[in-house]
This record gives C-alpha cells, structure tokens and sequence, in this order.
C-alpha cells in the first residue's frame, strides 16, 4: 500500500501517526482504492494487517469514511 499511497519527498511519518492523504489521488491511486473498497476481507474488524496498512497510509479504518474520501478526492 506504500507504493500506491507514498508520502510526500522530504516527509517523514512519527510513529503512531497517520499521514496525511493527498488532497487529490491519481487515476492509479483512485482505482487501487476502489478494489480495497469492493474487497469484503480487507474490511473485516478483526484483520489486524489491513488495519495496519491503511493506517500507515493514513487511510480511514472506516469503509465509509474511506468510500467518502474516494469521492471528494477522484481525479
């Protein structure tokens, strides 16, 4: 998810806190969010993994949070 999501040259994430998201995504970025979004798995409270990797991207942990942020920030 790094690779889809990379911070900003020159920003460094603290530990512990979420990066911020772009204030617009690329079509590349768009449709990778869209396939987390239809991905039923990647959403599931106990997958510890998936949290962890939206966090480090700083995206919401929340499917509606993060299906609303798809569609203000849409190329």
């Amino acid at each position: 998810m790094k690779l889809a999501f990379p911070l900003p040259p020159g920003c460094e994430s603290e530990p512990g806190v979420s990066p911020a998201l772009p204030g617009r995504l690329s079509e590349a970025q768009a449709m990778i969010l869209e396939a987390l979004l239809e991905n039923d798995e990647l959403w599931l409270p106990k997958d510890g993994n998936a949290s962890l990797a939206r966090k480090m991207v700083g995206l919401p942990n929340n499917r509606e949070e993060a299906a609303g942020y798809l569609n203000i920030a849409r190329p």
